[in-house]
């Protein structure tokens, strides 16, 4: 090896060393700034490194406006210690003990908003990144981008409607967008209207598909000399004043039904309890009838008697009898 190859060489090995022997102790974030919206969720993206001599990373942590992250509440730990009350619940260290320290928070507050920082331990050696994510908390508009020279908006002019936040970039690909308060198909952060018409008229919003606060409502006007009846609408409009129609009648028959039934009802029950007594009595004649006509066969048949036959008597008193082959016949008064 010649003389003025020997400092390139260890050049060379010097740059090719870490790599062979492990990264050096690094914490990277790829946004130094992030913007959360009220109610929505914010991930923080994080990757770290370390020379593989020290072991293996045994805890990882973030913490909130503090320089070391060292006796202090967290926002998130691998192993669930000391988790500040504000965050409990809410945050969730989406990275593993490799080199991912990613950072999910949900249901954002004012309160969350600051620097955050990143901390992990290994079996020798524990590291805090001197660097911090900055997350600021804002608000969701409906900002306007035309055309027009002016500023106003004529029918057939070009206009796009952006959802976004003043002073920083989301990171959010998916969006609701909302007109007239019906919610549109269109999923992204911007609409694009080629030309518009007197149908695009109305109020806009925004808002996060995975939530958050609801942007404030932008009037999008049209200097148009008069715009048609949107057919759709017209139909809408026209189905739903038919079927309240006919809800409204049907209530009215069922409060009229209801009224009758409930004024007649007094009459039918007095009648139901004449008729009741009514058949009450001619049950209980009806069977006294039938016992008394029981009783006189009964009386009929025990005052037939057999006797021998004896010569005609006459005597004095109440009884007549009658002589026929041995058999008297007498009649017994009935009370």
């Amino acid at each position: 090896m010649e003389t003025g190859e020997t400092p390139n060489f260890w050049a060379l090995t010097l740059l090719i060393l870490p790599g062979v022997l492990g990264g050096q102790w690094s914490v990277w974030y790829p946004e130094k700034t992030v913007c959360a919206v009220r109610g929505s969720t914010v991930v923080i993206k994080c990757t770290y490194d370390y020379p593989e001599r020290n072991g293996q990373v045994n805890q990882t942590m973030w913490c909130l406006n503090d320089t070391d992250c060292i006796d202090t509440e967290y926002v998130c730990h691998s192993e669930n210690i000391s988790i500040a009350p504000q965050f409990k619940d809410r945050a969730q260290c989406l990275g593993d003990k490799q080199k991912n320290c990613s950072l999910k928070v949900m249901n954002i507050r004012d309160t969350d908003a600051g620097e955050y920082r990143f901390r992990f331990i290994t079996d020798k050696e524990r590291w805090t990144g001197q660097d911090g994510v900055t997350l600021n908390i804002t608000e969701l508009s409906v900002l306007m981008n035309s055309s027009s020279k002016n500023g106003t908006i004529r029918e057939g002019d070009s206009v796009n409607l952006t959802c976004a936040t003043t002073g920083c970039s989301l990171s959010q690909s998916e969006f609701i967008w909302v007109k007239d308060k019906e919610r549109l198909q269109e999923t992204h952060s911007t609409l694009h209207f080629n030309r518009v018409s007197c149908r695009n008229k109305g109020n806009y919003s925004c808002a996060f598909k995975g939530g958050g606060n609801q942007s404030e409502e932008f009037q999008l006007d049209i200097q148009v000399p008069s715009c048609p009846p949107d057919p759709e609408a017209s139909n809408s409009s026209l189905i739903f004043i038919i079927v309240g129609t006919l809800l409204a009648v049907l209530v009215v028959v069922l409060v009229v039904l209801i009224y009758f039934k409930r004024k007649k009802t007094p009459e039918e029950d007095d009648r139901e309890r004449k008729a009741q007594n009514s058949n009450i009595s001619t049950g209980s004649v009806t069977t006294g009838r039938k016992q008394e006509g029981t009783s006189e066969e009964e009386v009929s048949y025990a005052s037939v008697h057999f006797k021998q036959k004896k010569p005609l008597e006459k005597s004095a008193g109440s009884e007549q009898q009658n002589h026929d082959d041995g058999v008297i016949y007498s009649s017994v008064s009935h009370q």
